[in-house]
C-alpha cells in the first residue's frame, strides 16, 4: 500500500504532513480548518488491517470504510452523518490498448479528503497534481478539492468520448462501404469499452443528480464553487447522452458487421457449390467408364477418349456460365 499526507492552505499550495501528523492526523486537520485550508490522506491498495486503521483514526463509517476495502463497487455518492463518500470509476488504457475499471474511494468532510484508489495497475491517479490544477476552487476547501478530482475524471471519461467516436466514425466507414473489410475485432472491442464508459458516466452522473443538496450543504458559505458543482453535472449529463447516443449507432454497426458477415458466408457457400458442381461433371463421368461395364458408349470408338473429354469439358463451360450469370462465382 501507498499512503500519502499533505495539509493544504487556502491559496492552493500543499505541503507533505511529517510524520508524527500524518500518523495522527486530527490536530493536522483542526489546523487545516482554522487556516481556511484541508489535509488530504492518499492510499492505494490498502489491505482490511490499513483501512480499519485509518477509519478509526479519522473516525470514517464502517460500511463505506467496507466497500473501499472489498472494492467492487457502483459509482454511488452517499452522506454520513460523519462524513460525505463518493465512488467513481478510475477509466485508463493498458499497454495492450484496452480500457481497464479502476476504482477511486473518496471521504469527505470539512477540513479532510481522504482518496482510496484500488485497482490502478501501477497506473494511480495523481491527486496532488490534480489539486494544484484546481487552485481556484481550493478556496472551498475539501469540498472544492472533491470537486477538483470529480471534475478532472469527468474529462477523462469526455476524452474517451471523443476516442470512441473516432474509432465509430472509421467503423461505420469499413461496415457501409463495400470496398473496404469490417474489423470484427476492433468493433466488438470498441463495445466492451463503450459498456464500460457508459455505466462509468451515467451511474455517477445520476448520483450526482440525486446527490446535489448534499453538496450544495457541504459547500455553504462557498457561492463561488456553485456555479462549478452545476457546470460538472451538465458535462456529466452531456457526456452521458454522447455516450449513450455512440451505444445506439454501435449497435447499428454490430448489426450492418453481422448482415455483412453472414452475406459473405451466402457469397462463399455459392462459390463452394459452384466448385463442388464443375468438379462433379468428370467424376461422375469417370466414375461411370470405371465400372468396367460392356457397351459403354465410346469404349471401342477410336476417338472414345478425346470424345468424352470434350463432353466434359463442354458440361463444365456450359455450367461455368450460368453460375457466372447468377453471381455464384
Amino acid at each position: 500500500m501507498t499512503r500519502n499526507a499533505l495539509a493544504y492552505s487556502p491559496n492552493g499550495k500543499g505541503r507533505p504532513l511529517h510524520d508524527t501528523a500524518a500518523s495522527a492526523p486530527k490536530s493536522a486537520i483542526a489546523t487545516a480548518k482554522k487556516a481556511g485550508g484541508f489535509v488530504w490522506i492518499g492510499l492505494e491498495d490498502p489491505d482490511e488491517k490499513e483501512m480499519a486503521d485509518l477509519a478509526e483514526r479519522l473516525e470514517l463509517h464502517p460500511l463505506p470504510t467496507l466497500d473501499a476495502t472489498t472494492g467492487k463497487q457502483q459509482p454511488k455518492i452517499q452522506s454520513y452523518d460523519q462524513h460525505l463518500f463518493v465512488v467513481m470509476w478510475l477509466l485508463h488504457r493498458s499497454p495492450q490498448s484496452r480500457l481497464r475499471v479502476g476504482e477511486l474511494f473518496m471521504f469527505i468532510r470539512d477540513g479532510l479528503l481522504v482518496t482510496v484508489q484500488r485497482d490502478m495497475r501501477g497506473h494511480p491517479v495523481d491527486v496532488p497534481q490534480i489539486l494544484e490544477a484546481t487552485e481556484t476552487s481550493l478556496h472551498a476547501g475539501s469540498v472544492g478539492a472533491l470537486y477538483g478530482v470529480m471534475a478532472n475524471i469527468a474529462n477523462t471519461y469526455s476524452d474517451l468520448a471523443s476516442d470512441v467516436e473516432k474509432d465509430l466514425e472509421h467503423l461505420e466507414h469499413q461496415v457501409f462501404d463495400q470496398n473496404e473489410k469490417d474489423d470484427g475485432a476492433m468493433i466488438y472491442r470498441l463495445r466492451q469499452e463503450l459498456g464500460k464508459l457508459q455505466r462509468a458516466v451515467s451511474s455517477f452522473a445520476k448520483a450526482l443528480e440525486t446527490s446535489r443538496d448534499r453538496l450544495d450543504k457541504l459547500a455553504i458559505g462557498n457561492k463561488a464553487l456553485e456555479p462549478y458543482l452545476r457546470d460538472l453535472l451538465d458535462d456529466l449529463a452531456g457526456t452521458a447522452q454522447l455516450v449513450s447516443d455512440q451505444g445506439s449507432a454501435l449497435d447499428g454497426v454490430v448489426s450492418s458487421h453481422e448482415n455483412n458477415v453472414a452475406s459473405q458466408q451466402n457469397d462463399d457457400t455459392r462459390k463452394i457449390s459452384a466448385f463442388a458442381a464443375l468438379l462433379s461433371v468428370p467424376t461422375v463421368i469417370a466414375g461411370l467408364y470405371g465400372m468396367n461395364f460392356k457397351n459403354l458408349p465410346g469404349v471401342n470408338w477410336t476417338f472414345g477418349w478425346e470424345s468424352v473429354a470434350a463432353a466434359v469439358i463442354i458440361l463444365d463451360v456450359v455450367m461455368f456460365i450460368n453460375f457466372k450469370r447468377r453471381h455464384w462465382l
